[in-house]
């Protein structure tokens, strides 16, 4: 049977948010990784600041010498990812890699119209949300910063977007998909296991 409108829609919405959300979550895997190098980078040039001779030699005032080693201590403090975020990101974004595959198959069963393709679509969804809401409470938890709340936005903007969907779903007329409600069901006077209340 063919899909609803709104299912071929949330279908499709689901197949080009799941794609993108690989490469998102290969960036999550990356990133502890990306900032090592910058942070052992960064350690490089104060050092060699602070003991070159002639930086020294221009500035006789203690606090102007000791700047460079201050800026990059604020610098690691506000933007560095913690050590609990660097043990976490990775594992958090192979698990969203593999829940991202998931919620690929399920907006691409959508497109066609029976009760176990809305049942996998509609986990794929509750699911992404539990484990994107799994992810804020264990990365914050150890510490924030702003790397990890900029990585981490484009998150809670997945996450909003994913109830804006299961909103849909669930106030969606999914007699196509052969899920009736009680009243339908009571009104129809027969049986069916595939109902919602």
């Amino acid at each position: 049977m063919k899909a609803p409108t709104w299912g071929r829609v949330i279908g499709i919405i689901m197949i080009v948010l799941g794609s993108l959300g690989i490469f998102y979550q290969i960036y999550k895997i990356a990133m502890p990784a990306m900032m090592d190098i910058q942070q052992d980078m960064m350690s490089e040039i104060t050092n060699e600041i602070e003991y070159n001779e002639e930086f020294n030699h221009e500035f006789e005032n203690e606090n102007i010498r000791m700047r460079p080693e201050k800026i990059f201590n604020t610098f690691q403090e506000k933007f560095m990812l913690t050590d609990s975020s660097k043990k976490w990101l990775p594992v958090f974004g192979m698990l969203g890699i593999l829940f991202c595959i998931y919620y690929i198959i399920g907006g691409a069963m959508l497109l066609k119209a029976k009760p176990l393709n809305y049942k996998i679509a509609l986990s794929a969804i509750g699911g992404t949300v539990a484990l994107n809401l799994i992810s804020y409470i264990v990365l914050f938890s150890g510490g924030t910063s702003l790397m990890l709340f900029g990585l981490l936005i484009y998150s809670f903007i997945g996450v909003l977007i994913d109830l804006a969907l299961f909103i849909i779903f669930i106030s969606s007329d999914k007699s196509k998909y052969g899920i009736h409600s009680v009243q339908q069901e009571i009104k129809n006077g027969g049986s069916n296991d595939n109902y919602q209340v």
